[in-house]
């Protein structure tokens, strides 16, 4: 795995335009609510350029009129409403049966297919359209990496596969390895 993390190092301090999509394992894993809970994670992070194709707990929709604002109580209450026009808020995920915002999904696209690496961490790979987003990259010619517990239905296609925790792993992707 040395030699892997070594190229990989090498490749993410050459690169210009690096892409990484994050599936629930990255937060999971340390214990972090997924993005359904209340984590938040990569915009407290301070992740730059976000794409959440799933939405954001953070983020309330109002069902009747569509304002969308940013909501960080940890309870709303039994019949949250727009301050707005009085409609019941929702939060601003994307839930089984609805479609992804396309003009974000556009984004990624964009973002997976002009990145130079691409690392794809703690996601089964399984979950369309956001699994494809890695063979986007792929054939954008960009280096693709997954980091994962286990090994995934996209892990042929990857130029490398690292196997273990991210917790572990993406630490050593910033330490000085010469």
């Amino acid at each position: 795995m040395e030699r892997s993390i070594n190229r990989l190092r090498k490749a993410l301090r050459e690169a210009q335009r690096v892409a990484v999509l994050t599936g629930a394992g990255v937060s999971a894993e340390g214990g972090i609510p997924t993005f359904r809970g209340a984590d938040g994670l990569h915009g407290l992070a301070g992740s730059r350029r976000l794409l959440e194709l799933h939405g954001s707990i953070w983020q309330v929709r109002c069902t009747q009129c569509g304002r969308e604002t940013m909501d960080r109580t940890p309870d709303l209450g039994p019949r949250p409403t727009c301050a707005a026009c009085g409609g019941l808020l929702r939060p601003g995920v994307v839930w089984f049966g609805e479609s992804l915002d396309p003009r974000i999904l556009r984004q990624a696209a964009e973002a997976a297919e002009r990145c130079q690496v691409m690392l794809v961490v703690g996601t089964s790979s399984v979950v369309q359209p956001a699994a494809s987003l890695a063979l986007t990259a792929k054939s954008g010619g960009g280096l693709l990496v997954e980091i994962n517990l286990e090994r995934t239905p996209n892990s042929d296609l990857m130029d490398m596969v690292l196997v273990g925790k991210a917790a572990q792993i993406l630490p050593m992707l910033v330490e000085d390895g010469s």
